[in-house]
């Protein structure tokens, strides 16, 4: 898929997810392939990740929307919830932290199998249904993907990674 394909299927979703205010201005930013040497915060923000190798971080953020299409990105959600995420990518890894027992959606990671999850400090660090054909890990709901152990990494940090500077990937 070329990225102009990309990137009209983007503008097609979006399009539907961003609203206006009363005044007329869409609530929220959007970034496309956001700087990898700082971390982002935000309410309302949705974020497109095109490039390979990104190694996106989110602090204690909320309500976003984020579109992974590169190769071997790195997303990661540190506080923070209620967030939409599409694994439209390949090697994808994604992170979680202090989710602050809010939902997480992730959607598209069935056509990324080499895509791997890893969650740091997790209350509930078991891998179960969600019900409807998907995978259901500590509040995040991965839509249409049955996870295997192989590909979910349950790791512990003795400071909250919300509080913290940028992480480096080192799963």
């Amino acid at each position: 898929m070329s990225l102009l394909t990309k990137l009209q299927a983007a503008q097609d979703v979006l399009s539907t997810l961003v609203r206006p205010t009363h005044s007329g201005i869409t609530s929220g930013e959007l970034m496309f392939d956001p700087a990898n040497w700082h971390g982002h915060q935000g309410n309302n923000d949705i974020f497109v990740l095109t490039k390979q190798g990104v190694d996106f971080q989110l602090f204690r953020s909320h309500d976003d929307v984020t579109f992974i299409y590169g190769k071997d990105d790195a997303a990661s959600y540190w506080g923070g919830g209620n967030q939409q995420i599409y694994d439209l990518g390949s090697g994808t890894t994604l992170r979680f932290s202090e989710l602050e027992n809010q939902k997480v959606n992730v959607y598209g990671m069935e056509h990324d199998p080499t895509a791997k999850v890893v969650f740091y400090n997790a209350a509930d660090p078991t891998i179960k249904p969600d019900g409807q054909g998907g995978t259901l890990i500590n509040g995040v709901d991965f839509l249409n993907t049955k996870l295997t152990p192989d590909r979910v990494t349950f790791l512990h940090s003795d400071t909250p990674l919300s509080q913290g500077d940028l992480i480096p990937l080192t799963t």
